[in-house]
């Protein structure tokens, strides 16, 4: 019985040391994996990391909106107290703002990073939020409104909601309510 060695050839001559195709083609395949879900992990982690500070920036501009409506009432046109007596929200919309304007745009602060590329990219998550406010009263006779501002922007095709709600007294009488 012929025995053979690994790298002999049958006629007991040694072939050139080396690797075969199939060992190459395994090799890169298992290479290409690797890459594919380092790649995908990567891109995963900056997508989340777009997202929290979208969502933070978000809940923060509906905060500071809240606290607007809160501190200047007048400077808004609130639904009548009659339309939402019932439990219905009804829209809440800048005095100022455009009658044809069906949602609001959020408004970068004053106060942006001094680093050009921070700073745009500041501008850039306010460019993609939109806002809007409604109010109801939760029993006819209630002494407070229910505020809910909504936050909303777009994601990697999908719409992302943030939502934040208070209850805030009636205004004065002529304060706008």
């Amino acid at each position: 019985m012929v025995r053979f060695k690994r790298g002999m050839c049958g006629s007991g001559t040694r072939r050139d040391a080396g690797y075969t195709l199939m060992e190459v083609i395994v090799a890169l395949a298992v290479l290409s994996a690797a890459t594919y879900l380092i790649v995908g992990a990567f891109t995963g982690s900056v997508q989340l990391g777009e997202r929290s500070i979208t969502s933070t920036v978000a809940a923060e501009f509906a905060e500071e909106q809240l606290a607007e409506l809160q501190r200047n009432p007048g400077a808004f046109n609130w639904p009548d107290e009659t339309a939402i007596a019932g439990g219905t929200f009804g829209k809440i919309t800048p005095k100022n703002a455009d009658a044809a304007a069906t949602v609001n745009t959020a408004t970068p602060p004053e106060t942006l990073p001094s680093v050009e590329r921070l700073k745009k990219r500041e501008q850039n998550v306010y460019e993609r939020l939109s806002w809007e406010a409604y109010a109801r009263l939760p029993k006819p006779d209630s002494l407070v409104y229910e505020v809910s501002v909504k936050v909303k922007w777009t994601l990697g095709g999908r719409e992302q909601l943030v939502v934040l709600t208070t209850a805030m007294p009636k205004h004065p009488a002529g304060s706008g309510a």
